[in-house]
């Protein structure tokens, strides 16, 4: 619970016990109403896109096939995926629907959905501890995040794009620290005054980063540590056609 953060101070853990919370509620919800247990244990499919239950594949839900995401005239959860939504949103627009990125993960279902933005500077911290959120300019490169990216354990299936992220923080401009699942970065412009560009720790998961350029940051454009994780981590980072450049140590440090 929230209000069981050690350090209420700590913006990150505060934010990421909310949305976990979230998650709990949400589960319980399903699980105390028979019908929607039903649904579930008959594979019940975490996408808030999909018009029918996807089969079943044997692989965890992070693992399969995103699909790409469609406008349609019902941007709600489908009747089988409702059991799982906090709100019947799974496509916000910034500002319109919410004045802030940070704002609107926190409107985002737990079956998660898009968040689509329009060209501006939003200040604040962004912190997704929750499944299948995407974070996508509407204009790539006009969108600038002044503030921190955080990814934490639930953000399976997280993805970014077109977004422009100028931080001044002690950890990553983007910060991935026990994610289970794949995360995308594409077409990102991301730099860090006081620390790395990107950072990856303890993380499961296969990630993808494409088209970004990482750059001017005091620190590595990219660590990856894998002396902080544990045998049980294991994942993949594909990275393909980026540009690291004018960072104060390594462009890559693994």
């Amino acid at each position: 619970h929230p209000d069981k953060v050690l350090d209420s101070k700590d913006e990150v853990a505060v934010k990421v016990a909310t949305q976990q919370f979230q998650l709990l509620q949400a589960a319980y919800e399903v699980l105390s109403d028979p019908q929607r247990r039903k649904q579930y244990d008959d594979k019940l499919q975490w996408n808030s896109t999909a018009t029918t239950a996807a089969p079943a594949t044997g692989e965890p839900p992070w693992k399969r096939q995103r699909r790409p995401w469609t406008p349609s005239a019902s941007t709600g959860p489908t009747a089988a995926g409702s059991g799982w939504a906090h709100t019947k949103r799974s496509k916000l627009t910034v500002p319109t629907d919410a004045p802030t990125i940070a704002a609107a993960v926190d409107l985002m279902p737990v079956s998660g959905g898009v968040i689509l933005v329009e060209p501006g500077t939003y200040v604040g911290m962004v912190v997704i501890s929750k499944p299948f959120v995407e974070v996508l300019a509407t204009v790539p490169g006009k969108v600038v995040v002044q503030g921190q990216v955080v990814f934490r354990e639930c953000a399976m299936g997280a993805r970014l794009q077109g977004l422009k992220i100028e931080a001044s923080c002690t950890a990553g401009a983007i910060d991935l620290k026990g994610v289970i699942g794949n995360v995308t970065l594409e077409d990102c412009d991301i730099l860090n005054s006081m620390s790395a560009g990107i950072i990856f720790e303890g993380c499961s998961g296969d990630t993808d980063i494409s088209r970004c350029v990482v750059h001017d940051c005091k620190f590595d454009g990219l660590g990856l540590h894998l002396l902080k994780g544990k045998a049980s981590h294991t994942g993949s980072v594909r990275i393909v056609d980026c540009r690291f450049e004018r960072n104060g140590y390594d462009g890559l440090y693994l």
